[in-house]
Protein backbone atom coordinates (compact mmCIF):
# COMPACT_ATOMS: atom_id res chain seq x y z
CA UNK A 1 0.00 0.00 0.00
CA UNK A 2 1.19 3.82 -0.26
CA UNK A 3 0.91 6.58 1.49
CA UNK A 4 -1.46 8.47 -0.48
CA UNK A 5 -3.89 5.22 -0.27
CA UNK A 6 -4.01 5.44 3.07
CA UNK A 7 -4.31 9.42 3.57
CA UNK A 8 -7.26 9.03 0.53
CA UNK A 9 -9.01 6.36 2.40
CA UNK A 10 -8.72 8.60 5.67
CA UNK A 11 -9.94 11.24 3.69
CA UNK A 12 -13.14 9.62 2.57
CA UNK A 13 -13.87 8.33 5.99
CA UNK A 14 -13.44 11.62 7.73
CA UNK A 15 -15.79 13.36 5.02
CA UNK A 16 -18.53 11.21 5.53
CA UNK A 17 -18.01 11.06 8.98
CA UNK A 18 -18.29 15.45 9.34
CA UNK A 19 -21.22 15.11 6.69
CA UNK A 20 -23.27 12.60 9.34
CA UNK A 21 -22.03 14.75 12.11
CA UNK A 22 -23.66 17.78 10.87
CA UNK A 23 -26.80 16.60 10.33
CA UNK A 24 -27.20 14.93 13.82
CA UNK A 25 -25.97 18.52 15.07
CA UNK A 26 -28.39 20.42 12.96
CA UNK A 27 -31.26 18.99 14.99
CA UNK A 28 -29.83 20.36 18.64
CA UNK A 29 -28.87 24.07 16.95
CA UNK A 30 -32.12 25.05 17.33
CA UNK A 31 -31.51 28.49 15.55
CA UNK A 32 -27.97 29.04 16.72
CA UNK A 33 -25.01 28.99 14.58
CA UNK A 34 -21.52 27.56 14.60
CA UNK A 35 -18.62 29.67 15.09
CA UNK A 36 -15.85 27.12 15.50
CA UNK A 37 -15.93 23.66 13.89
CA UNK A 38 -12.61 21.50 14.67
CA UNK A 39 -11.34 18.14 14.98
CA UNK A 40 -11.16 17.05 18.51
CA UNK A 41 -8.26 14.32 19.02
CA UNK A 42 -6.15 13.03 21.87
CA UNK A 43 -2.67 12.73 21.62
CA UNK A 44 -0.99 11.21 18.33
CA UNK A 45 -4.29 12.15 15.88
CA UNK A 46 -6.20 9.08 17.45
CA UNK A 47 -10.34 9.04 18.62
CA UNK A 48 -11.03 12.16 16.47
CA UNK A 49 -14.62 13.76 17.15
CA UNK A 50 -15.73 17.21 16.79
CA UNK A 51 -15.33 20.31 19.31
CA UNK A 52 -17.60 23.10 18.29
CA UNK A 53 -19.06 26.24 19.65
CA UNK A 54 -22.15 28.27 18.70
CA UNK A 55 -21.64 32.25 17.72
CA UNK A 56 -24.01 32.72 21.06
CA UNK A 57 -22.28 30.90 23.40
CA UNK A 58 -18.95 31.99 22.08
CA UNK A 59 -20.54 35.77 23.27
CA UNK A 60 -21.89 34.19 26.84
CA UNK A 61 -17.71 32.71 26.99
CA UNK A 62 -16.70 36.93 26.04
CA UNK A 63 -18.84 38.38 28.16
CA UNK A 64 -16.95 36.50 31.94
CA UNK A 65 -14.59 39.46 32.72
CA UNK A 66 -12.23 37.05 35.22
CA UNK A 67 -10.24 36.19 31.94
CA UNK A 68 -8.99 37.34 28.27
CA UNK A 69 -12.05 37.15 25.89
CA UNK A 70 -9.64 35.36 23.82
CA UNK A 71 -9.00 32.47 25.74
CA UNK A 72 -12.50 31.43 26.00
CA UNK A 73 -13.06 31.79 22.69
CA UNK A 74 -10.84 29.00 22.46
CA UNK A 75 -11.00 27.10 25.22
CA UNK A 76 -13.17 23.60 24.08
CA UNK A 77 -13.67 22.92 27.88
CA UNK A 78 -16.16 25.64 27.45
CA UNK A 79 -17.76 25.10 23.93
CA UNK A 80 -21.50 23.68 23.39
CA UNK A 81 -20.72 20.77 21.28
CA UNK A 82 -17.60 18.74 22.88
CA UNK A 83 -17.30 15.33 21.03
CA UNK A 84 -20.86 14.97 20.71
CA UNK A 85 -21.88 12.12 17.97
CA UNK A 86 -18.83 11.30 18.50
CA UNK A 87 -19.97 7.66 17.22
CA UNK A 88 -19.87 8.94 13.71
CA UNK A 89 -16.55 8.65 13.69
CA UNK A 90 -16.25 5.19 14.78
CA UNK A 91 -15.04 3.79 11.30
CA UNK A 92 -12.25 7.11 11.19
CA UNK A 93 -11.16 5.80 14.34
CA UNK A 94 -11.04 1.88 13.25
CA UNK A 95 -9.38 3.24 10.55
CA UNK A 96 -6.66 4.96 12.19
CA UNK A 97 -5.82 2.05 14.49
CA UNK A 98 -4.95 0.22 11.24
CA UNK A 99 -3.06 2.81 10.42
CA UNK A 100 -0.54 2.72 13.60
CA UNK A 101 -0.61 -0.73 12.87
CA UNK A 102 1.11 -0.15 9.40
CA UNK A 103 3.18 2.66 10.72
CA UNK A 104 4.79 0.68 13.82
CA UNK A 105 4.58 -2.91 12.23
CA UNK A 106 3.73 -2.42 8.88
CA UNK A 107 5.09 -2.03 5.00
CA UNK A 108 4.84 0.78 2.61
CA UNK A 109 5.38 0.73 -1.05
CA UNK A 110 7.17 3.96 -1.10
CA UNK A 111 8.41 4.64 1.98
CA UNK A 112 11.38 2.57 4.43
CA UNK A 113 9.38 2.97 7.74
CA UNK A 114 12.12 0.99 9.60
CA UNK A 115 14.46 3.04 8.38
CA UNK A 116 13.07 6.20 10.64
CA UNK A 117 14.07 6.51 13.78
CA UNK A 118 11.44 7.51 16.61
CA UNK A 119 11.32 11.34 15.78
CA UNK A 120 11.79 10.87 12.59
CA UNK A 121 8.28 8.62 12.38
CA UNK A 122 6.52 10.96 14.79
CA UNK A 123 7.44 13.66 12.19
CA UNK A 124 6.47 11.53 9.27
CA UNK A 125 3.12 10.40 11.37
CA UNK A 126 2.44 14.16 12.17
CA UNK A 127 2.84 15.21 8.39
CA UNK A 128 0.44 12.61 7.36
CA UNK A 129 -2.48 13.33 10.02
CA UNK A 130 -1.97 17.15 9.36
CA UNK A 131 -1.75 17.01 5.86
CA UNK A 132 -4.74 14.77 5.57
CA UNK A 133 -7.12 17.12 7.69
CA UNK A 134 -6.02 20.23 5.58
CA UNK A 135 -7.72 18.54 2.72
CA UNK A 136 -10.58 17.22 4.76
CA UNK A 137 -11.13 21.03 5.54
CA UNK A 138 -10.56 22.28 2.05
CA UNK A 139 -12.86 19.41 0.30
CA UNK A 140 -15.34 20.43 2.78
CA UNK A 141 -15.04 24.25 1.81
CA UNK A 142 -15.00 23.46 -2.16
CA UNK A 143 -18.55 21.38 -0.97
CA UNK A 144 -19.95 24.70 0.48
CA UNK A 145 -20.08 22.86 3.90
CA UNK A 146 -19.60 25.98 5.63
CA UNK A 147 -21.60 28.05 3.68
CA UNK A 148 -25.03 26.69 5.07
CA UNK A 149 -27.50 28.16 7.45
CA UNK A 150 -25.64 26.12 10.39
CA UNK A 151 -22.37 28.62 10.71
CA UNK A 152 -21.71 31.95 10.66
CA UNK A 153 -19.50 33.81 7.86
CA UNK A 154 -16.51 33.86 10.64
CA UNK A 155 -15.78 29.87 11.28
CA UNK A 156 -12.86 28.78 13.56
CA UNK A 157 -11.26 25.35 11.57
CA UNK A 158 -8.69 23.40 12.77
CA UNK A 159 -7.55 20.57 15.00
CA UNK A 160 -8.18 20.66 19.22
CA UNK A 161 -6.61 18.43 21.94
CA UNK A 162 -7.92 19.04 25.78
CA UNK A 163 -4.03 18.42 26.42
CA UNK A 164 -1.43 18.93 24.07
CA UNK A 165 2.10 18.14 24.30
CA UNK A 166 4.71 20.91 22.93
CA UNK A 167 4.85 18.33 18.83
CA UNK A 168 0.57 18.31 19.19
CA UNK A 169 0.69 22.21 20.09
CA UNK A 170 3.00 22.74 16.98
CA UNK A 171 0.48 20.41 14.81
CA UNK A 172 -2.72 22.75 15.60
CA UNK A 173 -0.39 25.94 15.28
CA UNK A 174 0.72 24.68 11.56
CA UNK A 175 -2.77 23.64 10.87
CA UNK A 176 -4.58 26.52 12.32
CA UNK A 177 -2.47 29.23 10.18
CA UNK A 178 -3.46 27.25 6.53
CA UNK A 179 -7.18 27.36 7.74
CA UNK A 180 -8.04 30.49 9.81
CA UNK A 181 -8.13 34.11 9.22
CA UNK A 182 -5.45 36.86 11.05
CA UNK A 183 -7.66 37.22 13.70
CA UNK A 184 -8.58 33.66 14.52
CA UNK A 185 -4.97 32.57 13.97
CA UNK A 186 -3.52 35.38 16.58
CA UNK A 187 -6.42 34.70 19.20
CA UNK A 188 -5.18 30.88 18.87
CA UNK A 189 -1.27 31.60 19.07
CA UNK A 190 -2.23 33.82 22.50
CA UNK A 191 -4.30 31.36 24.02
CA UNK A 192 -0.84 29.16 23.43
CA UNK A 193 1.27 31.32 25.77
Amino acid sequence: MKVIELQLELQKRLLRACHQHLEFLKSDLSGKTLSSYTFLCSDGFRNIGIASCTTEKIEELKSKNNTPAYFRELDISEWDYFNTYYETFSSVDEFIDELYLVFYDGYLEDVNLDGFSTDELWEFISNFFELTFLEVFEQLEKLNFFNTFVFNNDVFKGIQLSDPDIHMKAAIERISVVLNNHSWHMKLLANRE
